[in-house]
């Protein structure tokens, strides 16, 4: 994730890595700003590889591939020429910005520029029509009266994408717990028989990669995109012997109410962590008498996201103890 201006002369140019999880809004678009974070999406490099001559106009092209475009007229800023008192020359805008996918700068080296020299692009904002890849090509020529000559091409690279700030995983159980069963009642999940009340079912593990807001504000914590979530735990062949008085089914702690094959929680808050981890603990009464059915357990998250993000619910459904 880029936290800085992005240098499009990299060899492995770094790239503003944004949250896919952004919701698109009733237009079908995608709004990337700053948001005030300076930087973050603006781009930098080499003027010209070789010296500018002075007194030559230079134009500077910036293509944004992938259906974007500009939602505000970037800016470039000045570059300081080579004169004993050094001479900033500016560089407005000649042509596109605002609403197309591609802008013109033009200026004049003044005393000249040398090799070192670079520019800076500010992007204030991009209407992205879907959370593909975001390419920009940067083309610099110098402008006189026999036409255009090209002085840097950097060909179209990846500066802006998007990629899933949130993932659920079920790890794996190889050695699931097993209930102590009485009168002849069955273990709840398939294997030996147990000599306990409790029976730890597995882990739903919910991780937050840092990525970047709409507004290229830093995304590293759960509770910066999820609000709350809802856990069911569904038993196949029924959960009576855990509905009954001293009996339960726990999610990282959270209580559930169980209702035929089902075992609901309420929202549960997400917190402000990386990752959490979210136990499933079967318990029954010490002096349990009631069949335990030997059955499948699968387990559904529902997540309620906050503002900004996926207003669809999002769900996931594993099976436990695999």
């Amino acid at each position: 994730m880029a936290s800085a201006v992005i240098n499009v002369d990299a060899t492995t140019t770094a790239t503003a890595v944004f949250a896919s999880e952004i919701s698109q809004t009733t237009t079908g678009l995608i709004k990337l700003s700053d948001g005030g974070a300076a930087g973050t999406i603006d781009l930098t490099g080499i003027l010209n590889p070789n010296n500018t001559p002075a007194s030559t106009d230079v134009r500077v092209t910036l293509t944004l591939g992938g259906g974007a475009t500009f939602t505000a007229n970037p800016t470039m800023a000045a570059i300081n020429d080579q004169a004993g008192a050094p001479v900033a020359q500016s560089f407005p805008i000649l042509s596109g910005g605002a609403g197309t996918s591609a802008v013109t700068f033009t200026g004049n080296s003044g005393a000249g520029f040398v090799a070192a020299d670079t520019f800076t692009i500010a992007v204030e904002g991009i209407d992205a029509t879907g959370t593909g890849a975001i390419t920009g090509q940067v083309l610099v020529q110098s402008a006189d009266n026999f036409g255009a000559t090209t002085l840097k091409d950097t060909g179209a690279k990846t500066i802006y994408s998007f990629s899933a700030a949130l993932a659920v995983t079920f790890p794996a159980t190889p050695t699931v717990d097993a209930i102590d069963v009485e009168n002849d009642s069955k273990r709840f999940l398939s294997g030996t028989t147990g000599s306990t009340a409790t029976a730890d079912s597995g882990d739903i593990v919910t991780t937050m990669t840092a990525r970047l807001a709409a507004n290229s504000a830093a995304l590293t914590t759960i509770n910066q995109i999820i609000a709350s979530s809802i856990f069911t735990v569904t038993g196949a062949n029924g959960l009576a012997a855990f509905s009954q008085t001293g009996g339960s089914v726990t999610v990282g702690g959270a209580a559930t109410t169980i209702t035929g094959n089902d075992a609901v929680t309420g929202a549960v808050a997400a917190t402000a962590v990386a990752t959490t981890t979210s136990q499933v603990l079967f318990t029954v009464p010490g002096t349990n008498a009631t069949i335990i059915d030997e059955t499948t357990v699968n387990v559904a998250v529902a997540t309620t996201a906050q503002s900004g993000y996926s207003n669809t619910t999002s769900s996931q459904t594993s099976a436990l103890g695999a």
